[in-house]
């Protein structure tokens, strides 16, 4: 008896956990992503483009200026060019997430705290 108990006890607590999850899957399926946004192209005819992201106040995407500088001089014209973007200073091979976020720009720096590659939006 209490062998079977315990066998009915586990089938009904799975089934409600699964309902409960199929109950929230549609909730997290229809929800709109923070950093998507749907954008009309004018030029394009009307046409419609989906962009990810915004890439903050300005226009630019890349900052070959700053190779050789200090990653703290590097980070300061960054946020010169568009104070709304998040700037991190990481040394080369440093581990990171592999996202991909359009109001992020990443300085890589050597052991001498120089930046080493071209800063990019991402």
């Amino acid at each position: 008896m209490n062998k079977s108990f315990s066998v009915l006890f586990f089938i009904v607590i799975v089934a409600v956990l699964s309902i409960a999850a199929a109950s929230h899957q549609d909730e997290y399926d229809n929800r709109p992503l923070d950093l998507l946004k749907q954008k009309r192209d004018e030029g394009n005819g009307g046409a419609e483009k989906v962009v990810i992201g915004t890439m903050g106040k300005g226009d630019k995407s890349s900052w070959p200026e700053v190779v050789g500088m200090s990653g703290e001089d590097a980070k300061a014209a960054i946020l010169a060019d568009d104070d709304s973007l998040k700037v991190q200073v990481v040394p080369e091979g440093s581990m990171m997430t592999m996202d991909y976020r359009l109001d992020r720009v990443r300085v890589f720096v050597d052991s001498n705290g120089k930046v080493t590659q071209e800063p990019r939006l991402g």
